[in-house]
């Protein structure tokens, strides 16, 4: 018995049977892009009334440029649930007059452009998310950034 529990020891079965058994070695991931700042809030249009907007700044913490992709904006209820979500390329903002005055087309066309964006070494960048149509019961606003 001793001499077959050597065996299995010595020929390596057990460290491959605890490598396929073992959870997966956590690697530890390096923030380089951080959300600076976050406002939300209702404006006034012309054209088709009241709507939500998020507002926020996205900063490169690391010292090489990082590529974002785009910046969801994300609405949520009293409870918790997503209740809405809007994807736009960072940088892309409009004024406060433009908010006002803009047909809904025309304001959501500032927002269309799917290039993303580079963020420089140590750079920061405007974030505008509008949400014409709001659904009733926002409670809660963030973002997050799709690398």
């Amino acid at each position: 018995f001793l001499a077959g529990g050597a065996v299995i020891y010595f020929s390596g079965v057990i460290d491959n049977l605890a490598r396929r058994f073992a959870s997966p070695a956590k690697v530890a991931v390096q923030k380089t892009v951080d959300i600076e700042t976050v406002k939300g809030y209702y404006a006034e249009n012309k054209f088709f009334g009241k709507f939500f907007v998020i507002e926020a700044t996205i900063k490169n913490i690391s010292g090489e440029p990082q590529a974002v992709k785009a910046v969801t904006g994300l609405l949520y209820d009293s409870k918790g649930v997503k209740i809405a979500s809007r994807c736009v390329a960072p940088g892309r903002v409009v004024s406060a007059e433009d908010l006002g005055n803009l047909s809904k087309e025309d304001l959501l066309k500032s927002f269309k452009d799917p290039s993303g964006g580079t963020l420089p070494p140590k750079g920061t960048v405007p974030v505008m998310v509008p949400f014409t149509d709001p659904p009733q019961g926002i409670s809660e606003y963030g973002i997050d950034i799709v690398r």
